[in-house]
């Protein structure tokens, strides 16, 4: 995780004076993040996390502090936001929004099993069965919406060419009535924690949720938790969403759509990582990411159809 603002004992201990959660004991940088800096915290009163949004503005912190309250409001099982003493759930520090939540034990598996796939598609599932508020975004973050605002770039025209041709097959392809609504956007392995005994404890990271397609939201996941080095265990994915069909039965349009949704998902991935280390924040180590999941588009591109559905539905 690339830590964009660095703080200090001395400077954590000022954030902290604003919220009643004790004097800090200790202190930890957290990975994961890419567009903010987390870190740790274990005070007098337990263990929280402090968040700089390092690329969010206000109004897109507003919407996830929302979120998160909304959610607490439904019962869904992820991160808690704390208030202030003066009541806020958004402070500041050097211009840059704050928020503090509650720390969730758990751990991190970059190779989820069958058995916690099943579980993760249940509880995406219920995320699902939640009425989207009318405060979060109609697109996703970096969906197809956004791809048109690097096709002029000059750094690799290659790639640029590619992913015109991705969003004219995804725009011809896509059926634009498929149910719709709160979904999280980004449940890669490192948004879900699970206890030592691999049972599922929270969904975390709510930062790229919105109002869209249910059916992006199980592609995303399995883009981002059955993945192999060029492929998609179709294995793990069938898990994942047959876990997810226990509480919420996919509609045989969603069915149909699922494959395309699957390679959508990985251009999007791949975009949003060209986008943000060759153009936004370039980063020479972390330049050709991108590739990983143009591989992966372009292999979940050439399987049939129909033996993809019989591989997931069957």
């Amino acid at each position: 995780m690339a830590i964009y603002t660095t703080l200090n004992k001395k400077k954590i201990k000022s954030l902290i004076s604003k919220y009643n959660v004790g004097t800090v004991l200790d202190f930890s940088v957290l990975s994961g993040g890419s567009a903010n800096s987390s870190y740790r915290l274990i005070t007098t009163e337990g263990q929280f996390v402090l968040t700089i949004c390092d690329e969010k503005n206000l109004q897109e912190v507003k919407v996830l502090v929302n979120l998160l309250s909304y959610l607490e409001k439904k019962n869904f099982q992820t991160t808690k936001i704390i208030k202030s003493k003066s009541h806020e759930t958004i402070t500041w520090f050097e211009n840059k929004p704050v928020i503090l939540k509650q720390f969730i034990s758990g751990n991190v598996f970059d190779e989820i099993d069958l058995g916690m796939l099943n579980e993760l598609g249940k509880e995406i599932a219920r995320l699902h069965t939640i009425p989207a508020p009318n405060f979060l975004p109609k697109s996703a973050p970096y969906g197809m919406k956004f791809f048109p605002e690097i096709f002029e770039s000059e750094y690799n025209p290659h790639y640029t060419e590619w992913l015109k041709e991705k969003y004219e097959y995804f725009t011809e392809k896509i059926p634009p009535d498929l149910p719709g609504g709160l979904i999280h956007g980004d449940v890669f392995y490192d948004n879900v924690l699970f206890t030592p005994d691999k049972n599922l404890a929270a969904i975390i990271d709510f930062e790229e949720a919105c109002n869209y397609y249910k059916i992006f939201d199980i592609a995303m996941c399995i883009v981002g938790t059955c993945a192999l080095k060029r492929s998609i265990s179709l294995k793990k994915a069938k898990s994942l969403v047959s876990g997810y069909q226990i509480i919420r039965k996919l509609e045989d349009m969603e069915q149909r759509a699922l494959i395309i949704f699957v390679e959508y998902a990985a251009v999007a991935t791949s975009f949003w990582r060209f986008r943000q280390y060759n153009i936004f924040k370039p980063d020479p180590e972390k330049s050709n990411r991108f590739e990983e999941m143009k591989n992966i588009a372009n292999k979940i591109h050439s399987i049939n159809n129909d033996e993809f559905r019989e591989a997931i539905f069957n």
